[in-house]
């Protein structure tokens, strides 16, 4: 740092700016007051280059690192379209499992077996399998117990998949939702088959030009008005991925041939005790849009077809 000094202090004098990530808090948030949160990296980088340059201009380099990252090239394409091939394969394997009494962990060490069997390094994000009460609840609310996470499922639940793969450092992310004994009630399959609507209705406006919020606009648009209330969605139902299951994302940048965003419409309803979930991976081409997962079985007769086959 002590050689580093002379350069940002002529870099200062100059006028010319640094950029810099700003961190959660941006540029100019406050010390760190909080004895038990340790200080990210990037914060004590910003620090150090105050300190030895305080005239030094920091400016904000997220929207430039987001622009460069949204769009993918042909080689980080066909990256994720292996992790996409592996993930699907992944629940196929743990789909065949599925029955009453087996456990959510049995799921998913069948799961990431067959993601490391078929190559992939490891996972994005912790695999996320929920059935009957489970179900109704998000990731981050399960994840913070610790021993809710390892039921047996039962006959008549739904085992909810929302899981991927890391391959080559670039990852997948995809959701199915299954019947515990091979076929799902009429009220079940109703549900699913709308969750399906609305998330047919995202893909068919995922096009060069259209923003996110125009995708949003179509897929509330499609929620039956006595679903509305149980579907989550704001700001948008879905993400950017890539070299992370959040990559950076410009919400009112105009869609571009490359981008790669998951679309996944919750539904939650703990009124009639049900969670139903179905995620696919969308690659914005000139043409339109390809689904990625396409080939993983996507309607309520898809789905319970996978259970025990």
């Amino acid at each position: 740092m002590a050689a580093f000094e002379p350069y940002l202090r002529a870099l200062a004098q100059a006028g010319r700016p640094v950029w810099v990530n700003p961190g959660r808090g941006g540029l100019n948030q406050p010390d760190n007051k909080d004895f038990f949160r340790p200080i990210p990296t990037d914060e004590v980088f910003r620090r150090q280059l105050q300190q030895s340059a305080p005239e030094l201009l920091l400016q904000d380099a997220d929207p430039h690192i987001a622009r460069l990252r949204m769009r993918k090239s042909a080689a980080e394409i066909a990256t994720i379209r292996a992790a996409c091939d592996i993930g699907m394969a992944g629940i196929r394997a743990a789909a065949a499992l599925i029955r009453p009494g087996v456990t959510e962990r049995d799921l998913e060490a069948a799961l990431e077996s067959e993601f490391k069997r078929l190559g992939a390094q490891r996972l994005p994000f912790a695999s996320i399998i929920k059935s009957g009460p489970n179900t109704l609840w998000p990731w981050r609310i399960l994840a913070s117990h610790y021993d809710r996470r390892n039921r047996a499922v039962q006959a008549g639940e739904l085992v909810v998949f929302d899981v991927g793969c890391e391959y080559n450092y670039y990852g997948s992310d995809m959701g199915r939702t299954f019947p515990a004994t091979g076929r799902f009630t009429a009220e079940q399959e109703a549900i699913l088959a709308m969750q399906l609507n609305v998330l047919d209705t995202m893909i068919a406006a995922m096009k060069p030009g259209a923003t996110l919020a125009e995708v949003q606009a179509k897929a509330d648009n499609a929620i039956p008005d006595e679903a509305r209330r149980y579907m989550q969605g704001r700001p948008f139902f879905g993400h950017h991925i890539g070299l992370s299951m959040g990559d950076p994302s410009l919400f009112e940048a105009p869609l571009q041939p490359g981008m790669v965003i998951t679309l996944e419409p919750w539904y939650y309803n703990h009124d009639q005790q049900m969670g139903t979930f179905i995620e696919d991976v969308i690659l914005v081409s000139e043409a339109g849009c390809e689904n990625l997962t396409a080939a993983l079985a996507r309607t309520p007769a898809g789905m319970a077809a996978l259970v025990g086959s």
